[in-house]
């Protein structure tokens, strides 16, 4: 497994996440059922990029930790989820053409 190649192109998809769930940080708060009904312009977008593939225990469970945070807090929110499944696909240009398809998908949002 090569998975320095990814290591360039998956820090700064990191800090994208980071810098998204931050944005939730100072407003965190008792839940509120009401975020639910919110239009969706109101919501703060999440883009939640995860190395593995559904179904991959660590990952999940980091997953999990972050929906428990984000239910806590009062700050309305629509979550995208990726899965790059590095761990089953490395070839080569995978990095690139992973950050092609999320500016493609993501980069007007």
């Amino acid at each position: 497994m090569h998975v320095h190649r990814f290591a360039p192109a998956l820090r700064i998809l990191f800090a994208l996440l980071v810098l998204s769930a931050a944005t939730l940080l100072p407003d965190a708060g008792p839940y509120c059922a009401a975020q639910e009904s919110q239009p969706t312009a109101d919501k703060k977008k999440i883009l939640y990029l995860n190395s593995y593939h559904n179904g991959y225990a660590w990952s999940d469970q980091v997953l999990e930790g972050i929906r428990t945070g984000l239910a806590r807090g009062d700050v309305p929110y629509d979550m995208q989820i990726e899965y790059m499944d590095s761990k089953r696909f490395e070839g080569p240009n995978m990095a690139q053409t992973l950050v092609r398809l999320f500016q493609e998908k993501y980069g007007k949002s």
